[in-house]
Parts: C-alpha cells; sequence; structure tokens
C-alpha cells in the first residue's frame, strides 16, 4: 500500500510539471535551451528522495544483518573492499559530507581497501577506480594513486579515460596524462547524433551518461558544452513514455539512474526538467516501477532483487539529493 501510495504521488508531481511547462516555439524546437520549465512552476522532490535513501539504507541494513551504517561500513563494505563496495562508500561518503546525523569512521575500511589493492591485480577501469576511493578519502597523494594514474588510464577503453577523467578532476598528478589529453581522447568517443558511443551504428545510453558525468566540470566551455548538450538531445529523444530507457535489448531501471546522475552533475533537476518528461513519466517514477516490496530494486520489472541494479538507483538518488541540498557534483571531492 505504501509503494502504491507513494508511486501516485510522483504520477501526480510529474503531470504537474507536464501541465505547466513553458510552450515551446512555433517551430517546435527541441533544443536542450527550450526544453526548460519556469522556476516558480519547479517542484521540490527533495524529501522524496531523502525517504527514499533512507528506505535503501534500512534495506541494506536489514539485509546484511547490521545495526547501523558504521556496522555496515566496518563489515559488509570493507570486507568488500576493493572488489565493489566503492559505489556504496562513494554515495555514503558523500551524505556524511551534507548530513550532521551521520558521522562515520573510516579508517577500517580503508585499511581493507589499501590492503587490497597493494596486493592484488585489478584490471585498469577497477584500479582506476579504487584510486577515485582513495581520492575521496583524503589519501590524494598516497603512491598508489599515482600509479594508477600513470598506469591505468586509458589502458582499457572508454571507460579507463572516464575514470582517469575523475581521478585528474580530482586532483590526481599523472606523468602520462593531463586533464586536457584525456578530454581529447574522451572526445574521440563522441559522435554527433550518437552521443558517445564504441558501437558507431547504435546509441549507448550508460556510456554517454557517464562521459558526460566526468565532463561536468567542464560544461561552461563552449566545445564540451555543444557536445554535452547534442547528447543530452539524444538521450532524451531516445527515452521511452515511462521516462526509461531500453540498453541491450531491455528496459532499464540502471541505465535511467546513469541519466539522473548525469544530469545531477550538471546541476540539471531531472524530475522538474521537461525534456526528460515523457507521458507525465519522470526518472523518478520511472525508477520507482522497479522497485520490489523488500525496498530493493529490480532488473526486470515484477522479478527478484538485484544488487546492481539497487546499487546504481542508490548512488543515482544520492546524487540528486546532494545537488539539491548542497550544489555539489556528486563525482568531485575536493
Amino acid at each position: 500500500m505504501k509503494k502504491i501510495f507513494l508511486y501516485l504521488l510522483i504520477i501526480l508531481f510529474s503531470i504537474s510539471i507536464q501541465n505547466k511547462t513553458i510552450c515551446l516555439n512555433s517551430n517546435n524546437d527541441n533544443s536542450v535551451a527550450n526544453n526548460t520549465i519556469a522556476s516558480e512552476n519547479l517542484i521540490d522532490y527533495t524529501l522524496l528522495v531523502k525517504n527514499e535513501i533512507d528506505s535503501l539504507i534500512n534495506y541494506l541494513l536489514k539485509k546484511f544483518k547490521q545495526n547501523s551504517l558504521q556496522e555496515y561500513l566496518d563489515n559488509t563494505l570493507s570486507n568488500n573492499a576493493g572488489k565493489g563496495s566503492e559505489s556504496y562508500v562513494f554515495a555514503i561518503l558523500q551524505l556524511d559530507k551534507i548530513d550532521n546525523n551521520i558521522s562515520l569512521n573510516y579508517n577500517k575500511y580503508f585499511t581493507s581497501l589499501n590492503e587490497y589493492c597493494n596486493n592484488k591485480k585489478m584490471n585498469p577501469v577497477s584500479s582506476l577506480n579504487n584510486a577515485l576511493m582513495y581520492i575521496a578519502l583524503g589519501k590524494t597523494d598516497d603512491p598508489f594513486v599515482k600509479k594508477v594514474a600513470n598506469e591505468s588510464i586509458g589502458k582499457m577503453g572508454i571507460m579507463s579515460y572516464i575514470y582517469g577523467m575523475h581521478i585528474l578532476n580530482n586532483g590526481a598528478k599523472s606523468d602520462t596524462y593531463t586533464i586536457e589529453d584525456v578530454k581529447e581522447k574522451l572526445l574521440t568517443f563522441y559522435k554527433e547524433g550518437y552521443g558517445f558511443v564504441v558501437n558507431e551504428k547504435e546509441v549507448d545510453v550508460d556510456i554517454s551518461a557517464m562521459a558526460i558525468q566526468c565532463l561536468a566540470p567542464y560544461y561552461n566551455e563552449i566545445k564540451i558544452k555543444k557536445i554535452i548538450d547534442d547528447t543530452l538531445l539524444v538521450l532524451s529523444n531516445i527515452q521511452n513514455e515511462n521516462a526509461g530507457f531500453v540498453s541491450y535489448g531491455s528496459e532499464n531501471p540502471e541505465s535511467a539512474s546513469q541519466v539522473l546522475l548525469a544530469l545531477s552533475s550538471l546541476k540539471k533537476d531531472a524530475f522538474n526538467d521537461a525534456m526528460f518528461i515523457k507521458n507525465n513519466n519522470n526518472l523518478l517514477n520511472f525508477l520507482y516501477r522497479y522497485k520490489t516490496e523488500s525496498g530493493a530494486y529490480t532488473h526486470i520489472l515484477n522479478e527478484y532483487d538485484n544488487s546492481l541494479s539497487t546499487n546504481q538507483a542508490f548512488y543515482s538518488l544520492v546524487s540528486y539529493y546532494i545537488y539539491k541540498t548542497s550544489n555539489k557534483i556528486y563525482y568531485i571531492f575536493k
């Protein structure tokens, strides 16, 4: 019953937005600039999103039988340090910075992460992701970060440039690449009318959204803004009537989560942006369609809990929340 009520509430919010959008010009111009909403008509989703973040935290504590967020960090996440728990720690750390009710100690987690990174062989993208975690925890000058910055950027396709950009954006120093070098390399994957692609014959929603996330700090640069705006238009045009996206042949919440994070990184309110509202649906009520009775998210509608779907929903909602409450970009830790 609670799920149905919240879903209906989001739909009513979305209908209100759609009914109040600024009329497009007579030529039906579908540009980014013309798909905006008057500031007096914006709906504040912040509390709704915060409640959903809290619900997901409660789900995780219950699932892993932990009594507090500190226990969850010290046990569940520390035991998986370096092996995939980083996306949860990123999100929790960003919440910790702005929420006075959260005050965690990350020492045990970092000890586990440091031991893993200095003793295990990792692929370049995993190394870059873990280096970003070092930086988020204030360890920018650690030798591991320097080693990764010198050896891993560009060694595993576009994702190694995306995460390479993230660590350089946050102060990592590389003897191999400058920020401008990586930026130019990343732009070679951009194709007008398709966004960022690895296969030039089709749009890749997730890759395009993740490329936007790392380029977001440069949105004021004319060249970057033009490319990002074109990519946003591509994403808007392929968004379906549920406000979701089809990737690799199936509609799924993970792609929507990446687009939400991209828009939040650009400091755009995804839930109020007419460009990403379709048939009275926005990204929030699309995501909520995939929420299960347990409080998690599923990859395929009406199926079982999925850890990846839940994880990406969690950190994308956190990205929206920190943008709305503190005007921060999710992947910037400086």
